[in-house]
Protein backbone atom coordinates (compact mmCIF):
# COMPACT_ATOMS: atom_id res chain seq x y z
CA UNK A 1 0.00 0.00 0.00
CA UNK A 2 1.21 3.49 -0.87
CA UNK A 3 2.12 5.84 1.98
CA UNK A 4 -0.69 8.22 2.90
CA UNK A 5 -0.53 11.87 1.88
CA UNK A 6 -0.17 14.19 4.89
CA UNK A 7 -2.25 17.32 4.31
CA UNK A 8 -2.59 20.23 6.73
CA UNK A 9 -5.39 22.76 6.84
CA UNK A 10 -4.66 25.91 8.83
CA UNK A 11 -7.71 28.05 9.53
CA UNK A 12 -9.17 29.72 12.60
CA UNK A 13 -12.72 28.64 11.70
CA UNK A 14 -13.50 25.56 13.82
CA UNK A 15 -16.49 24.66 11.67
CA UNK A 16 -14.39 24.55 8.50
CA UNK A 17 -12.26 21.77 10.00
CA UNK A 18 -15.39 19.69 10.61
CA UNK A 19 -16.49 20.24 7.01
CA UNK A 20 -13.05 19.28 5.70
CA UNK A 21 -13.07 16.11 7.84
CA UNK A 22 -16.50 15.22 6.45
CA UNK A 23 -15.51 15.73 2.81
CA UNK A 24 -12.27 13.73 3.16
CA UNK A 25 -13.88 10.90 5.16
CA UNK A 26 -13.54 8.31 2.38
CA UNK A 27 -9.88 9.15 1.68
CA UNK A 28 -9.10 9.09 5.42
CA UNK A 29 -10.85 5.74 5.91
CA UNK A 30 -9.01 4.23 2.92
CA UNK A 31 -5.69 5.44 4.33
CA UNK A 32 -5.02 7.62 1.30
CA UNK A 33 -4.90 10.92 3.21
CA UNK A 34 -4.03 11.88 6.76
CA UNK A 35 -5.45 15.27 7.72
CA UNK A 36 -3.78 17.62 10.15
CA UNK A 37 -5.94 20.50 11.35
CA UNK A 38 -4.50 23.62 12.95
CA UNK A 39 -6.36 26.72 14.15
CA UNK A 40 -3.51 29.11 13.39
CA UNK A 41 -0.02 29.24 11.96
CA UNK A 42 1.60 28.87 15.37
CA UNK A 43 0.07 25.41 15.84
CA UNK A 44 1.29 24.36 12.41
CA UNK A 45 4.81 25.66 13.09
CA UNK A 46 4.85 23.72 16.38
CA UNK A 47 3.94 20.56 14.48
CA UNK A 48 6.74 21.15 11.99
CA UNK A 49 9.23 21.72 14.78
CA UNK A 50 8.19 18.72 16.91
CA UNK A 51 6.61 16.11 14.60
CA UNK A 52 7.76 16.68 11.01
CA UNK A 53 10.06 13.65 11.13
CA UNK A 54 7.31 11.26 12.28
CA UNK A 55 4.28 12.92 10.66
CA UNK A 56 5.72 14.73 7.62
CA UNK A 57 3.41 17.32 6.11
CA UNK A 58 3.47 17.31 2.32
CA UNK A 59 0.83 19.96 1.61
CA UNK A 60 -0.26 22.94 3.72
CA UNK A 61 -3.42 24.87 2.88
CA UNK A 62 -3.71 28.02 4.97
CA UNK A 63 -6.07 30.91 5.41
CA UNK A 64 -4.48 34.36 5.28
CA UNK A 65 -6.03 36.20 8.21
CA UNK A 66 -5.69 34.37 11.55
CA UNK A 67 -4.68 35.19 15.11
CA UNK A 68 -1.12 34.65 16.38
CA UNK A 69 0.69 33.62 13.17
CA UNK A 70 -1.14 34.59 9.95
CA UNK A 71 -1.00 32.77 6.62
CA UNK A 72 1.53 35.16 5.06
CA UNK A 73 3.99 34.60 7.88
CA UNK A 74 3.36 30.85 7.97
CA UNK A 75 3.99 30.40 4.25
CA UNK A 76 7.06 32.61 4.38
CA UNK A 77 8.62 30.71 7.31
CA UNK A 78 7.73 27.24 6.04
CA UNK A 79 8.92 28.07 2.53
CA UNK A 80 12.36 28.88 3.91
CA UNK A 81 12.67 26.04 6.42
CA UNK A 82 10.81 23.26 4.57
CA UNK A 83 11.01 23.85 0.81
CA UNK A 84 9.81 20.29 0.20
CA UNK A 85 6.30 21.17 1.44
CA UNK A 86 3.78 22.43 -1.12
CA UNK A 87 2.19 25.63 0.19
CA UNK A 88 -1.24 26.91 -0.77
CA UNK A 89 -3.40 29.84 0.28
CA UNK A 90 -7.04 28.98 0.91
CA UNK A 91 -8.96 32.22 1.29
CA UNK A 92 -12.24 34.00 0.64
CA UNK A 93 -10.18 37.07 -0.23
CA UNK A 94 -9.37 37.62 -3.89
CA UNK A 95 -5.80 36.87 -4.88
CA UNK A 96 -5.38 40.25 -6.60
CA UNK A 97 -5.79 42.09 -3.31
CA UNK A 98 -2.61 40.49 -1.97
CA UNK A 99 -0.70 40.00 -5.23
CA UNK A 100 2.40 41.96 -4.10
CA UNK A 101 2.71 40.17 -0.76
CA UNK A 102 2.07 36.76 -2.35
CA UNK A 103 4.75 37.35 -5.00
CA UNK A 104 7.35 37.57 -2.22
CA UNK A 105 6.66 34.13 -0.78
CA UNK A 106 7.27 30.55 -1.96
CA UNK A 107 3.66 29.76 -2.85
CA UNK A 108 2.57 26.69 -4.82
CA UNK A 109 -1.05 27.75 -5.38
CA UNK A 110 -4.07 29.81 -4.38
CA UNK A 111 -7.57 28.42 -3.81
CA UNK A 112 -10.67 30.47 -3.08
CA UNK A 113 -13.46 29.79 -0.63
CA UNK A 114 -16.02 28.39 -0.79
CA UNK A 115 -14.00 25.24 -1.32
CA UNK A 116 -14.83 22.88 -4.16
CA UNK A 117 -13.91 19.71 -2.26
CA UNK A 118 -14.20 17.37 -5.23
CA UNK A 119 -11.70 19.42 -7.22
CA UNK A 120 -9.44 19.88 -4.20
CA UNK A 121 -9.25 16.14 -3.49
CA UNK A 122 -8.46 15.36 -7.12
CA UNK A 123 -5.79 18.06 -7.12
CA UNK A 124 -4.07 16.73 -3.98
CA UNK A 125 -4.07 13.14 -5.20
CA UNK A 126 -2.81 14.17 -8.65
CA UNK A 127 0.11 16.07 -7.08
CA UNK A 128 1.32 12.86 -5.42
CA UNK A 129 1.16 10.66 -8.52
CA UNK A 130 4.53 9.92 -10.11
CA UNK A 131 5.20 11.47 -13.50
CA UNK A 132 5.44 8.93 -16.30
Amino acid sequence: MKNPIHVAFVDDEHFLHKIIQFHFKKEITEGLIILHNFLDGEECLNHLQNKQKTEPLQHIFTDLIMPKVDGFTLVSLVGKSHPEIALYILSATEQDRYRDRLAEINLTGFFTKPINFSSLKKFIIKQEQPCL
